[in-house]
């Protein structure tokens, strides 16, 4: 099966495809203002509230910034007429900070669907999907294991009740 899988191939296709070739997996922040409508609102990024587009650049930012070598690969593309969907799946390496978490040198992977609606040229919405907690286990940030985070917690209560 090839890597990209495209129904209804039109124009919008052709912009979510450099938003993920070029913006995401070249890192090239300046095409924002051209591929991004300015009251372009994104979901599922950071929590969930959306973020506009100065805040999805920032979001960028941090992320390459935290992994140099950061790549995305689509997976699969389904469109219908201004809406299409995209399976991809992003790696790289942890060599700087991540929100609190330092670097830790590790490889990482994750696997996301991103659901994007194209209006006039220009992507007005995202709704984002992504492994954050296979990410955070990626990175030692938790527990991998239910058995791992019971005794995390067991040692967080039995430290509380020993401040007592």
């Amino acid at each position: 099966m090839p890597a990209h899988t495209y129904v209804d191939r039109n124009h919008e296709n052709e912009i979510v495809e450099r938003a993920f070739t070029e913006v995401l997996d070249g890192h090239d922040l300046e095409l924002i203002p051209e591929l991004y409508a300015e009251d372009c609102l994104l979901y599922g990024m950071s929590g969930p509230e959306p973020i506009d587009r100065e805040e999805y650049e920032a979001f960028l930012s941090m992320h390459f910034s935290a992994f140099p070598d950061l790549s995305f690969a689509i997976e699969e593309t389904i469109a219908d007429g201004d809406r299409v969907s995209v399976r991809w799946t992003a790696r790289g390496t942890h060599e700087g900070a991540l929100m609190d978490i330092p670097a830790t040198g590790k490889s990482v992977a994750v696997t996301g669907i991103s659901f994007v609606h194209v209006e006039d040229g220009e992507i007005v919405e995202v709704y984002n999907n992504h492994d954050m907690l296979g990410l955070l286990q990626q990175l030692d940030a938790i527990p991998d294991s239910p058995r791992k985070i019971v005794r995390l917690m067991i040692g967080q209560l039995k430290g509380r009740l020993a401040d007592r």
